[in-house]
């Protein structure tokens, strides 16, 4: 979920020329997917992890619609 919305976002936040905005997005997206799955299940509480991944795809939507 994270990584959608941090693509969608990087249209608007990135270069102005849409393709490298949207490939900046992918790979800040790849950097992040494993630092997410970290969190989300390395946790000792897994309830935790879940809710500090949720929260960082919560954060990125609210980033997308501020920008729009």
């Amino acid at each position: 979920m994270a990584a959608h919305f941090i693509t969608l976002g990087a249209l608007k936040w990135g270069p102005p020329v849409r393709h490298d905005a949207t490939v900046l997005g992918q790979m800040i997206a790849v950097a992040a997917f494993p630092l997410l799955f970290l969190l989300a299940f390395g946790t000792r509480n897994p309830l935790r992890g879940g809710i500090i991944a949720g929260v960082v795809g919560v954060v990125a939507l609210l980033a997308v619609l501020l920008h729009s």
